[in-house]
């Protein structure tokens, strides 16, 4: 049964200064703001985990430090709006007044101190930029970084998917979809920026363009 209200904080502080691993069972977990994991220290998602991201504020997980999201085809690691109703039940128990859109928060960042492998993840809703600022943009942003990502859906961005910045990255067996915003004219499923990424074996299904080099 899906709870109808926000059982964990992944962390009160805004700077993640230890090894933290979140499971399914504290779950849905809440973002009130922007959380960066400092170098040296390792995230674990474990299968089944919601984590909601609150909304209109360009709210975000900045990753210096290792990322690794273990999710299963059963049990996807969701990434996704507060307003989403779908995955982790009615968090502000509005049913249905109010609902999900491009762009709720702001992204998950990989810098170039990071390693991470995100496998069976499901990322929705995110996208979310200030003009002038180099941030957001991309459900995914990996700056310099060299990733695994694989299995994994990414829908709804308000731009981009995935992006790649310098990235080495390996991005397989990934699905893009509905990253088509009418009013950004560079909506992708994957916008990739030098670097020699390994790009194999995608679906793409109705972004504005599917691979953006």
């Amino acid at each position: 049964k899906q709870r109808n209200s926000a059982n964990s904080l992944i962390s009160t502080n805004t700077a993640i200064n230890q090894d933290i691993t979140l499971t399914k069972n504290r779950s849905p977990y809440f973002v009130e703001n922007t959380l960066t994991l400092n170098q040296g220290k390792t995230l674990t998602i474990n299968p089944g985990v919601v984590i909601k991201f609150k909304t209109g504020s360009g709210v975000g997980l900045n990753i210096n430090g290792n990322l690794f999201v273990q999710g299963t085809l059963q049990e996807p690691v969701v990434f996704t709006s507060f307003l989403d109703d779908n995955y982790g039940g009615d968090l502000n128990g509005d049913a249905t007044s109010t609902s999900p859109a491009l762009g709720n928060w702001q992204e998950i960042y990989l810098s170039q101190t990071s390693s991470s492998t995100i496998n069976y993840a499901l990322l929705r809703y995110g996208g979310h930029y200030t003009t002038g600022s180099p941030d957001g943009r991309a459900l995914l942003r990996i700056d310099q970084a060299t990733s695994t990502i694989q299995n994994s859906t990414f829908e709804y961005s308000y731009v981009h998917g995935i992006k790649t910045i310098e990235s080495n990255s390996t991005i397989s067996n990934n699905i893009f979809r509905y990253n088509n915003n009418s009013s950004e004219g560079e909506a992708s499923g994957i916008k990739a920026e030098a670097g020699n990424p390994t790009i194999s074996n995608n679906t793409f299904e109705n972004n504005k363009k599917g691979l953006y080099l």
